[in-house]
């Protein structure tokens, strides 16, 4: 069967902290990458740029979100759902 990485999800994905929630995805084909949220009825409430790193890593830190915010990546336009969320 395909073996699954399983530390990439301790690596990726979003990290809430009491005053901020950090977000960081793989993405290294891309050319720009957004995290947008959204409120109850999927109304866009907010975002941030992430900024690359090396091995094509996007990151950013986000303050006073609060746990469950929901959220989407936007990778060079497209709206995608968390692979690792």
């Amino acid at each position: 069967g395909k073996q699954v990485n399983c530390s990439k999800y301790q690596d990726f994905g979003s990290f809430y902290f009491k005053d901020k929630t950090y977000f960081t995805v793989e993405a290294p084909n891309a050319d720009e990458v957004q995290v947008y949220f959204y409120d109850d009825k999927g109304k866009i409430t907010g975002g941030a740029d992430l900024k690359k790193y090396a091995g094509g890593v996007w990151e950013c830190e986000v303050p006073n979100l609060k746990p469950g915010q929901r959220y989407r990546y936007k990778v060079n336009g497209i709206l995608k759902i968390d692979p690792y969320g």
